[in-house]
């Protein structure tokens, strides 16, 4: 990109363009009295360009979509192929096509190994073409979780794991968990959302008897069915702990007590002279009322 200004005209000149130089350009001019801008659009005529995930994982009698996703300019007309042969056609009654202006979607249900292996995707415009392979490819069940260790308590047991390293091309949906006692021939299962489970690598095992050795194992479960179980791992849940027992009166703290009120009962009162000396001054205490003269 060049920019060049002489007197009263200013150019820019855009090298080696790409279609991704398209889009609003703004030329402006200010001097000490004011400024004023221009707005142009630049348009870029380019051949159809693709992409997509080229490798697309299904299984039998499950619908699947191979996305082509096309960049072109002017638009492009897309066309799928198959071993030479122009889709849809009679041959793969299996097959719908979806065309939106930025992609073609290539809906395909497959009835057996046939319907797997290459599809091509071609794009055509006045500039260019281009076409992209894709390969449909049948999904396998995963491979096994490995156990790393296992939490045993008395009733209950958490298995930490680490994911398949193989999920087969599709998502994980569940696992499974078996366990039995050792010497016991039936083993007991529980299935666990593999997102939750995955988010931790724990599944938690309940129900066992304490004290007793267990054998525990896992699988994985995706859209293709269940994988490989793993090796199983053996551990011993942890004997039941009795609750303390309660604390006897004898051996309590004793409380502390008030000191002993040494001022009860109260002592009698002291008088200088005998009770019957009381009522008799009582007795003899009188009022002296004047006399009126009538």
């Amino acid at each position: 990109m060049v920019v060049r200004s002489h007197a009263r005209v200013s150019s820019l000149t855009l090298k080696s363009i790409q279609y991704t130089d398209a889009g609003e350009y703004i030329c402006t001019a200010s001097n000490t009295i004011g400024q004023d801008s221009q707005s142009m659009y630049l348009e870029v005529q380019y051949a159809p360009k693709l992409q997509g995930p080229v490798a697309v994982y299904t299984w039998e009698g499950n619908q699947v979509n191979i996305t082509c996703e096309v960049f072109a300019y002017p638009s492009a007309t897309i066309s799928w192929f198959r071993d030479g042969q122009l889709l849809p056609s009679s041959n793969y009654s299996n097959i719908k096509i979806y065309n939106t202006p930025s992609a073609s979607y290539l809906e395909v249900t497959p009835d057996s190994e046939n319907d797997f292996g290459n599809y091509n995707c071609t794009a055509v415009n006045r500039i260019g073409q281009e076409s992209l392979e894709f390969i449909l490819v049948q999904a396998d069940t995963p491979s096994s979780p490995s156990i790393d260790q296992v939490e045993p308590y008395s009733s209950t047991a958490q298995v930490q794991f680490d994911e398949p390293e193989a999920t087969g091309g599709v998502p994980i949906l569940k696992y499974k968990a078996e366990w039995r006692a050792v010497g016991e021939e039936v083993w007991h299962s529980k299935w666990y959302d593999a997102k939750e489970a995955s988010m931790e690598g724990i599944v938690t095992i309940v129900g066992l008897k304490p004290e007793t050795t267990y054998a525990v194992r896992l699988a994985a479960l995706n859209g293709k069915g269940l994988g490989e179980i793993s090796a199983a791992s053996e551990f011993k849940t942890q004997p039941v702990h009795s609750p303390p027992p309660p604390a006897s009166a004898s051996s309590s703290t004793p409380v502390p007590l008030s000191p002993p009120d040494t001022t009860w009962p109260l002592p009698a009162l002291a008088t200088t002279e005998p009770a019957k000396n009381i009522a008799q001054n009582h007795c003899n205490h009188r009022i002296s009322v004047p006399s009126w003269s009538l």
